[in-house]
């Protein structure tokens, strides 16, 4: 499709609503490639008013039609542009993200005093890894969301990805983070990140030297994957965080998905025990 693009130039300006079409022509055949039931996610998402934190993402597009499915869907970005080249405007119907759809976008520096509403769902892709402090960030969304409200967390999958040398994050490690109220400043995964992030994966960046300069200057362009997620321990954080598990999708190589519910958890203001931690630490 992009050698398409290429050839005929004009076509450009409509190459948003060409790749929705053909994503929606083509959408049969990928949930009997993948095994996804539509069922479970018209249930989830059809006629329902969702959050988008960072993107907007291909997999909603295509793979998971959580796009096409919800009445709408607002966003919310930490800044203007990003390092992976996206560019958002804050305001009304900013958020262009399903051929004639649109959402709000929200843009701030400072969390989510911007949003005042409660929303059905929140969908988040390859953004939870970028967090120091996930369970802290994942109980804040929580007042986004309506009672019994569904979250869609999708996350890197090491062993496809320029993390796959590093070791996966242990649930301790995250909750200490949680214990220790870690915030985005944190710096303990930088050496770690220099060392064993692996060229071979087209990572954005030119050079070795331009990787450190990132990571150091993470706080600004928030690249680096401070946890790197299994299965067991991105249900674990959600499960900390006053989410109940309610899907673990396995639908390609690239994504660890996982959808959950919101429960009403009147201890979560609560920090975990230290009967809860050192069950994970011996």
């Amino acid at each position: 499709m992009h050698i398409i693009f290429k050839k005929i130039p004009f076509l450009i300006k409509l190459r948003p609503y060409i790749i929705d079409v053909f994503c929606l022509l083509t959408e049969y055949n990928n949930y009997k490639k993948t095994g996804i039931d539509l069922k479970l996610f018209k249930n989830y998402f059809c006629n329902k008013i969702g959050l988008e934190i960072g993107g907007p993402s291909w997999i909603w597009r295509s793979d998971i039609p959580v796009y096409r499915l919800a009445k709408k869907i607002d966003n919310f970005n930490i800044s203007e542009e990003t390092i992976f080249n996206q560019k958002s405007i804050s305001g009304i119907n900013n958020f262009k993200y399903w051929l004639f759809k649109k959402g709000d976008q929200y843009i701030s520096f400072n969390g989510f005093n911007c949003l005042s509403q409660k929303y059905d769902f929140i969908i988040l892709k390859d953004v939870l890894e970028h967090i120091a402090n996930p369970i802290k960030f994942l109980i804040e969304l929580r007042n986004y969301l309506k009672k019994d409200s569904i979250i869609v967390v999708s996350v890197p999958n090491k062993f496809t990805s320029f993390d796959y040398a590093r070791p996966f994050t242990t649930m301790s490690h995250i909750i200490l983070d949680y214990l220790n109220d870690v915030d985005e400043s944190d710096t303990t995964h930088y050496e770690e990140a220099s060392l064993l992030i692996h060229d071979c994966f087209k990572p954005d960046y030119d050079d070795r030297s331009r990787l450190h300069e990132k990571i150091k200057d993470n706080l600004n362009t928030r690249f680096l994957h401070h946890h790197v997620f299994s299965s067991d321990t991105l249900c674990g954080t959600l499960s900390h965080s006053g989410f109940r598990v309610l899907n673990i999708i396995n639908y390609n190589s690239n994504e660890l998905i996982v959808i959950a519910v919101k429960y009403n958890d009147t201890h979560l203001k609560l920090k975990p025990s230290y009967d809860d931690l050192v069950k994970y630490i011996y």
